[in-house]
């Protein structure tokens, strides 16, 4: 196989950035892209690649070896079986579902048509949280004893786009679930978690969401999301995350990437890490994870986030809600 042909499903914001950098990577060329709506076709951006209102006729082409699925999430189910019966190898945006009924279709639809699924939890590929992950793979940190992850970000992001589509902890917390998931490798025993509506309850939607989870180790793990700052925060994420461990610890930063700017209208922090824009072409950790995408199908190796990894993160996404909504400890 000499380019990995590509189709990309969803024009929404991301589906914009994967379809674009697909059309870039040496290793793939960007046949098709679908979406409902005509509109989001830009003969600039997607020059070379046939529009399809509908996807399933991108997935009827013969030479189209792999999509990116990037609708909303709670449309992921139908356009990944799709892909799977007609043979080709899917990259999914995270979550993988809103319900794990339809998650546990999709990954046993993959394994029957014998297709790769690799789930797009796009922090496994920031240096910074990979670097932790590489300090505990050397022991360099112990036995983790606790981890905090804190994930806030503006009333203008995440509600503006998905206005109520999605739930909190299934767009926001679920970067964090998948993490620390990804650190401890263990089983989650019990979760409590609470939340609060105030900023945005005429479009019912959380504010906050706190959570207490216990692992199997005894380890404890503190998730703090939040989308309901206020516009005029001056960087759309303030995240971080602290790993204690019986020998070491380790701290992310993501508020600033190191990059500031303010002019007489306002400050800002642009992103330097997961899609910046240089030189007009989109780099940062969505390159390099959707080229490991790429290199892992044409090479017939599995991804570093499989479905069974998907199922995981939503399964403790499921937990967290359930709490939320019954107020009681659950037991996973």
């Amino acid at each position: 196989m000499s380019k990995l042909k590509i189709g990309v499903i969803g024009l929404g914001f991301m589906g914009r950035m994967h379809a674009a950098l697909f059309k870039e990577l040496p290793q793939t060329q960007l046949v098709a892209v679908s979406d409902l709506d005509p509109g989001r076709y830009d003969g600039d951006i997607f020059e070379g690649a046939t529009f399809h209102a509908d996807f399933r006729e991108l997935l009827q082409r013969g030479d189209i070896d792999a999509v990116s699925i990037c609708v909303s999430d709670k449309a992921h189910c139908e356009p990944a079986v799709l892909a799977a019966r007609a043979g080709k190898h899917i990259f999914l945006e995270k979550p993988i579902a809103l319900g794990l009924a339809e998650a546990h279709r999709i990954v046993e639809e993959t394994r029957k048509a014998n297709v790769m699924l690799m789930i797009g939890f796009l922090l496994r590929f920031d240096p910074r949280y990979a670097g932790v992950k590489d300090l505990l793979d050397k022991g360099r940190i112990g036995d983790i004893i606790h981890i905090h992850a804190r994930r806030n970000s503006p009333k203008s992001e995440g509600p503006a786009r998905y206005m109520g589509s999605t739930p909190l902890v299934f767009h926001v917390t679920i970067h964090d679930i998948d993490l620390v998931l990804w650190y401890l490798g263990q089983k989650v025993k019990t979760v409590y978690a609470q939340a609060v509506s105030k900023a945005l309850r005429e479009n019912k939607m959380d504010d906050t969401m706190f959570a207490i989870i216990r692992f199997e180790s005894g380890a404890l793990v503190s998730l703090e999301s939040s989308w309901a700052l206020p516009e005029g925060s001056a960087t759309k994420l303030d995240a971080c995350m602290e790993i204690l461990g019986t020998t070491g610890m380790a701290r992310v930063e993501c508020g600033c990437g190191g990059l500031w700017f303010c002019d007489s209208a306002s400050t800002a922090f642009p992103d330097t890490m997961h899609w910046p824009s240089v030189r007009n072409h989109v780099a940062g950790d969505l390159k390099e994870e959707l080229a490991h995408f790429a290199n892992c199908v044409i090479s017939g190796t599995q991804p570093l986030v499989t479905g069974s990894d998907g199922i995981r993160s939503l399964e403790l996404a499921c937990a967290i809600q359930r709490s939320m909504d019954t107020g009681e400890v659950v037991t996973v």
